[in-house]
């Protein structure tokens, strides 16, 4: 009982852990995205050309799936 015990907490460590490392993975992924959009937008304003762009969480909201109702 003790080892199944200690097998559950290890498991739910682990868990957490996977867990956190794969929301700081997001978090890296959704400001890089945000980064090159910001450069792209002020080389364009540089320019003096015009950027319509979306908005990268506007791009995330288009691929997702509908929703069921």
């Amino acid at each position: 009982m003790v080892l199944a015990e200690a097998f559950e907490e290890w498991r739910e460590k682990r868990r957490r852990e996977q867990i956190a490392r794969a929301v700081a993975k997001t978090v890296r992924e959704n400001n890089a995205e945000w980064e090159a959009w910001n450069q792209r937008r002020m080389q364009a304003e540089q320019r003096g050309e015009p950027f319509n762009e979306p908005l990268p969480s506007e791009r995330s909201r288009a691929t997702e799936l509908p929703q069921q109702q």
